[in-house]
């Protein structure tokens, strides 16, 4: 007979297996599942959230994680929850408000728009930016990029847990040694508007003479889709638009994936992050386990004497955060710097369309999280100044951002980077040459 240990290691291992089969073999159908978001009033409540968070016996997907008394969470619930969810919060006199509806009805509005232009037929202005678009499609944009304009390169940095390769661009005017800016995007598969976003910045930056000085002064690495093998399942009818995590194989069978940016290796395993398989914050079985984590932390690594500044694109929150996330009141040697250029960002988004972004150290200003590319780009790559940017909105549609606000979100997202270029160019020419 096994020992109690092993039985309950046995029940619990179990016991994710089936809910999480239950939740994520749903082929990315959400008829009826609805976003509620839930402010705890007190110490008691917001445990009860951390619980809820954590356990495996709901089919809940935490879409913002409980940090502090009045700050709000966002839970998407599945239909044949939503009766159970109410009785436990109400055991704990804890309200809630309905952000969304019916979740199938925004995903229904993303897909209608699958149908995207042909990059190689309508050329880079004339793309359409006001969709979201297929890998396909992307990489497509990426090769018109490079056969359009003579100083754009499409290359290979790595390969994803599935083999696929994962593409970047260079765009450089120079053959000398220049300082350079570096962006990603699809860390977070579920989060579109990250690339939809970056692309029209893309665009912007190659076609608009008004950004001309920050392609001749700087050069520009841009990945748009770190986590391929998610993006895609996010597409895939039998998939789930609502995937996060990458597509590796963990020890439990019917649980995959892990949070590529809870991967890198600083502090990793720590707070904000989950040694729970099945959650979507799962850490990984080690530091770097994932392809995707490694091989991005491998090309920033070989080119830290260049690079100058590191901005990593997410949803939903509309805030800027610097180092450090992994605990409260921990800041880098130039946290005023951070800080003023990240401020400066701010007004500038905010001077587009009237939309307000957060700024602050990650770990104070949206909540504690471990293994981050921009902790380990700050602590272990030495990047200077490092962003992750969590675009629109604050919750109203959260991961599912309809297409038409794609194009206002970049033109924020475009304001911001240009504060952060003049910033790097600046710098570059004040300081001495050696």
């Amino acid at each position: 007979m096994l020992p109690t240990f092993g039985r309950n290691v046995i029940v619990k291992v179990l016991v994710q297996i089936f809910f999480a089969t239950l939740f994520f073999s749903a082929k990315g159908k959400f008829h009826g599942n609805q976003v509620w978001r839930i402010v705890p009033r007190n110490d008691e409540q917001l445990k009860f959230l951390h619980q809820l968070s954590s356990t495996p016996h709901y089919k809940v997907d935490t879409w913002k994680h409980p940090t502090l008394v009045d700050i709000p969470a966002d839970y998407h619930i599945p239909v044949e929850e939503l009766s159970r969810f109410k009785r436990s919060l109400s055991s704990h006199d804890i309200s809630y408000d309905v952000m969304i509806a019916n979740v199938q009805n925004l995903v229904d509005d993303q897909y209608n728009n699958e149908a995207g232009s042909t990059p190689a037929a309508s050329g880079i202005s004339g793309f359409n930016y006001s969709l979201y678009h297929t890998a396909e499609e992307i990489n497509g944009w990426m090769d018109l990029a490079q056969t359009t304009y003579d100083y754009v390169t499409k290359f290979q940095i790595g390969v994803t847990y599935q083999g696929r390769p994962i593409y970047a661009l260079k765009i450089s005017k120079s053959n000398l040694v220049r300082p350079a800016i570096y962006i990603d995007a699809l860390i977070h598969c579920r989060e579109w508007i990250a690339t939809g976003s970056l692309l029209y910045v893309l665009k912007e930056l190659l076609t608009n003479s008004s950004y001309s000085s920050l392609i001749e002064d700087l050069d520009w690495y841009v990945v748009p889709m770190i986590n391929v093998d998610g993006y895609l399942y996010t597409w895939d009818p039998s998939g789930n638009r609502l995937w996060r995590q990458t597509r590796s194989a963990q020890a439990i069978l019917t649980c995959f994936g892990a949070d590529a940016n809870r991967n890198f290796d600083d502090h990793w395993s720590g707070p904000g992050s989950s040694e729970e398989p099945c959650s979507s914050l799962y850490h990984g079985p080690m530091a770097e386990s994932e392809s995707e984590t490694r091989h991005i932390a491998r090309f920033i690594s070989g080119h830290n004497d260049t690079i100058k500044a590191v901005v990593s694109l997410h949803s939903y929150a509309q805030v800027i955060l610097y180092p450090y996330n992994y605990q409260l009141k921990q800041y880098p040697p130039n946290n005023n710097e951070q800080n003023k250029t990240a401020e400066e960002m701010s007004k500038a988004m905010f001077a587009i369309h009237n939309v307000s972004y957060n700024y602050g150290p990650g770990a104070e200003t949206l909540s504690v999280s471990t293994g981050v590319t921009t902790d380990w780009t700050q602590a272990k790559a030495d990047i200077d100044i490092n962003y992750t940017i969590e675009l629109r909105d604050t919750g109203q549609y959260g991961f599912l951002l309809p297409p038409d606000q794609i194009i206002p979100t970049g033109e924020e997202l475009l304001a911001g980077i240009e504060v952060l270029a003049k910033h790097i160019i600046e710098s570059e020419l004040s300081t001495p040459s050696p």
